[in-house]
């Protein structure tokens, strides 16, 4: 069931990460080093205003909406969801306000004006998804999360070429894509446009299970973006835009690849702890870790392997020599914090202990900021990606202790199999000659992916049943 779910869900968690991950390109070519720091900074804080205002909510839905089953129970939810998200989105435009008149010097009212209509309508549409996944109505889900993007990404760059190429133009591009995608995935799930106080009671649920979350997610963005604004802080928005080049297209590389795997596997798990079957919940978590390792392990090997290259290839030349340093950092950070993100924490929800993930968040948060600063400042921008991995660590470390009470065991044969794999993979990397240019970067990737396959294949003869994804002791 869950590789049929997983190859559902692949266009959704695949085309709109990665028409992101080569917009991010694309504007290295486009933009100066000012502007483009100024959009990363806009399109980052779009993800922390998200966490602040709206995650506490979408974190309830996504674990209890599925029990609402009797009659009208869901149009009432939904008609008292209308009210959070008018709320929320107040909350919203407050804060993205607030972030482009403290971090970005020099905007103009319609930078400001698309700042505040990008981030709105993807928080809505974000949690809208969510709304679709937990149905299983995998069509909204997958309109949902590739029209925005996608959608977005090509417009933008028409705009951009055409217009003028300025960041204004991107959000501006961004922003409509979403507002058409929200209203298909509105329409498609039957949801009610009527708005309703919501009920004491209702708030004060949601409020108990997503509060943590929500600051424990504040401190999660903070873990993995903050290192912009303590760059920007420190060294201005130039530096910003050096340092976002690798940086970003690391961590976009790595979430394009989690992604493959993690959209069917949490619903799967939650199905069962629903249903009463913990130990099975637990086992699939189990698996899920498995999964995420088996992807992003070599994909982390296989850019450092070809990172150098594929920079040369497609990024701007004032971009690339810092590329060249923060890309591997960038790729090992986001490796570590995707594989507690999408495995360990999958635990702490499931048995309801969202308090435990903010420690777990704050934790980390803490660390990297003392680290990135301290980095930044002895050893520049190099430092400063370097003090992300410490404190991203710690975090997985400190969750792997929390996750063990609760009885989830790590899969370390699949681990063992996946490393030996991985491994292989690299040499055949390292040892085949290849030559320089497009042609052959894509195959060198191609060899890797390849013996990767194959290596691993052969590690698991005679487990079709575990190839096969199905949960295992």
């Amino acid at each position: 069931m869950l590789l049929r779910q997983t190859l559902l869900y692949l266009p959704a968690q695949l085309l709109g990460p990665l028409s992101q991950f080569i917009a991010a390109i694309v504007w290295t070519h486009l933009l100066s080093l000012s502007d483009y720091g100024h959009l990363i900074i806009v399109l980052a804080a779009q993800e922390l205003v998200s966490l602040v205002c709206l995650s506490w909510w979408t974190h309830y839905t996504m674990r209890y909406v599925g029990k609402m089953e009797g009659p009208g129970e869901r149009d009432r939810f939904q008609a008292a969801e209308n009210m959070v998200l008018l709320l929320t989105g107040i909350a919203q435009v407050a804060v993205i306000t607030f972030v482009v008149f403290g971090f970005v010097t020099g905007f103009s009212a319609a930078f400001l004006a698309m700042s505040i209509v990008y981030t709105v309508t993807r928080c809505v549409l974000t949690h809208v998804s969510e709304r679709a996944r937990v149905d299983g109505d995998i069509a909204s889900y997958t309109v949902a999360q590739t029209v925005g993007p996608l959608g977005g990404t090509l417009l933008g760059l028409a705009l951009m070429v055409a217009v003028d190429p300025s960041p204004v133009m991107a959000l501006l591009a961004y922003s409509l894509a979403q507002l058409v995608s929200l209203a298909v995935v509105w329409l498609r799930l039957k949801l009610v446009i009527r708005i309703k106080r919501p009920e004491i009671s209702l708030m004060k649920a949601a409020l108990l299970y997503g509060a943590p979350l929500l600051v424990a997610g504040a401190f999660g963005w903070f873990s993995m973006n903050g290192i912009r604004l303590i760059v920007e802080y420190m060294q201005g928005a130039a530096a910003v835009g050096l340092l976002s080049v690798g940086w970003g297209l690391g961590q976009r590389a790595i979430a394009v690849v989690a992604m493959l795997v993690t959209a069917a596997s949490y619903p799967l798990a939650l199905k069962y702890m629903n249903a009463g079957a913990h130990e099975k919940s637990l086992e699939q978590v189990s698996l899920n870790g498995a999964l995420i390792l088996g992807v992003l392990a070599p994909a982390a090997a296989g850019i450092y392997m070809v990172g150098d290259e594929a920079i040369t290839l497609m990024v701007a030349e004032p971009f690339r020599d810092m590329s060249f340093v923060i890309l591997p950092i960038a790729v090992l950070a986001a490796a570590l914090r995707n594989s507690r993100v999408h495995f360990l924490d999958q635990t702490i929800l499931l048995v309801e202990r969202p308090n435990l993930l903010l420690q777990v968040n704050a934790i980390e948060a803490a660390a990297m900021f003392l680290f990135c600063a301290l980095g930044l400042k002895l050893y520049g921008l190099q430092g400063a990606a370097l003090g992300c991995i410490p404190g991203t660590l710690l975090g997985w470390l400190y969750c792997f202790w929390l996750t063990r009470g609760f009885g989830l065991k790590l899969p370390w044969l699949h681990f063992l199999r996946i490393g030996i794999a991985t491994l292989v993979m690299t040499a055949a990397l390292r040892y085949v000659p290849f030559g320089h240019g497009t042609l052959q970067l894509i195959g060198k990737v191609a060899l890797g992916a390849l013996v990767y396959f194959a290596a691993l294949s052969a590690l698991y003869v005679g487990r079709l049943r575990t190839l096969r994804l199905r949960p295992t002791s």
